[in-house]
């Protein structure tokens, strides 16, 4: 029987009319352990460069695919969809047009990336990267400042990080991917996120897009390594 957070990414796939082999992103991608009893799913933008990270230098799970794992543990990381979106714009325009600066653009070529609102696999919904996800057991994390304690937390309480690993080296926090190490990105992520913040307009149409994504995080409980469940702020 199809599980609630099954039909929100079904539903989702099917509103936001993306395919679920986008380019550059093999559905289904995920880490999983020797014994597929836990798997980590990829979804780009949401701590995945951390996780990523984190995983070839500290564990040995191994890159596999959902499809193929139907009874493991599952764990996942959301965000929240308008700071993703941005987060994936700002990143998105850097690859393509790296001197390029929103605030010298006109107005239509805003109104022309809010028609698309799609640009690649990091501005694709978060819903369409779990659809078809088989879990009985979902472990979610939220993409906030307390990401990775919470994920290494978690880790430790399941016995799966080697018995030489310490938990309080601040070296294990830091590899991450960070806008603000470039001007441009810099200058076009504080540019979006003040006209999502300032214009209703703007941020209505963004979240409406994003409604799926939205429905999950607000049906969900999320992994705390101090109580164990929170919802997001």
């Amino acid at each position: 029987m199809e599980s609630r957070f099954q039909k929100i990414c079904r539903d989702g796939l099917l509103y936001s009319q993306c395919s679920r082999h986008v380019n550059f992103h093999t559905h289904g991608q995920c880490f999983a352990t020797a014994d597929k009893k836990y798997q980590f799913v990829k979804i780009p933008k949401n701590h995945s460069t951390w996780t990523k990270t984190f995983f070839h230098r500290h564990l040995s799970w191994h890159e596999d695919n959902f499809e193929q794992i139907k009874t493991a543990t599952t764990l996942v990381c959301l965000r929240d969809p308008v700071i993703r979106w941005i987060s994936g714009l700002v990143e998105y325009v850097y690859d393509t047009r790296p001197h390029f600066d929103f605030n010298k653009s006109d107005i239509s070529l805003l109104d022309w990336i809010l028609d698309g609102m799609v640009f690649d696999p990091c501005t694709v919904p978060q819903t369409v990267f779990l659809d078809g996800l088989v879990s009985e057991n979902v472990v979610w994390f939220w993409a906030d400042a307390n990401y990775e304690e919470n994920f290494v937390s978690y880790l430790s309480s399941r016995q799966l990080l080697p018995q030489e690993f310490v938990t309080t080296d601040q070296e294990v926090y830091q590899y991450k991917n960070d806008h603000r190490d470039n001007s441009y990105k810099v200058r076009n992520y504080d540019f979006l996120e003040n006209l999502c913040r300032n214009d209703d307009a703007v941020r209505s149409r963004i979240m409406e897009f994003y409604r799926f994504d939205y429905e999950l995080i607000q049906s969900v409980d999320f992994y705390n390594s101090k109580n164990h469940v929170k919802r997001p702020q």
